[in-house]
C-alpha cells in the first residue's frame, strides 16, 4: 500500500502549504491534522476497540473508537467517514456524526489536532466489519467505568 501524504500545520493549526509523507511527519514530530470518532450506543455506552498488534502507534492497546490521519487535500468530514467505514464497516451519512471539539496533542513524536466527533450506532456490534485488519475486537463500556479505571486508562490513546 502507498504511504499516505499528509498537510503539515502550524501550532496554531494553520496550512503551511507543506505535503509530506507520513513517516517524515511523525519522524520530525511535524504538527498534522487527525480526526478521533467516539461511536457510543443508545444507552451510553462507547464503545472500545482493541487496536491490532501491526499497527505502528500503540499497537495492542485499547483505544475509545476510530481515528485515523486526514490525508492531503481531503476534508475533515470526509475523513471520518472514511474512517467508519475503513476500520468498522459503518457506512453513514455526515448528518448522523456530531462535531466535537479540536484537541491539541503532543505524544512522543506526534503532534497532532485531533478533530472529534461522536456517532451513534444503533446497530448490534456484532455486525461490525473489521476488513482492514487495524481492529481485533471491540466492546461496550460505561463511562463511569472508563474514567475509573487506571489500567484502562493508561493503555488508552486518542489518535
Amino acid at each position: 500500500m502507498p504511504e499516505e501524504f499528509l498537510d503539515i500545520v502550524d501550532e496554531e493549526n494553520t496550512p503551511t502549504g507543506e505535503v509530506k509523507p507520513r513517516s517524515i511527519v511523525h519522524e520530525n514530530g511535524l504538527w498534522h491534522r487527525t480526526i478521533h470518532i467516539h461511536i457510543l450506543n443508545p444507552n451510553g455506552e462507547f464503545l472500545v476497540q482493541k487496536r491490532s498488534l501491526l499497527k505502528d502507534l500503540s499497537p495492542g492497546k485499547l483505544d475509545l473508537g476510530v481515528g485515523g490521519h486526514i490525508s492531503s487535500k481531503q476534508s475533515i468530514e470526509e475523513a471520518a467517514l472514511n474512517e467508519l467505514s475503513e476500520e468498522m464497516g459503518i457506512s453513514t451519512s455526515l448528518n448522523n456524526l456530531f462535531k466535537g471539539p479540536v484537541h491539541k496533542e503532543s505524544f512522543g513524536k506526534c503532534s497532532a489536532f485531533i478533530n472529534r466527533f461522536y456517532y451513534v450506532l444503533y446497530d448490534d456490534i456484532k455486525n461490525l466489519e473489521f476488513s482492514d485488519g487495524e481492529v481485533e475486537w471491540v466492546k461496550w463500556m460505561q463511562k463511569d467505568k472508563i474514567i475509573n479505571d487506571y489500567d484502562f486508562l493508561s493503555h488508552t490513546m486518542t489518535a
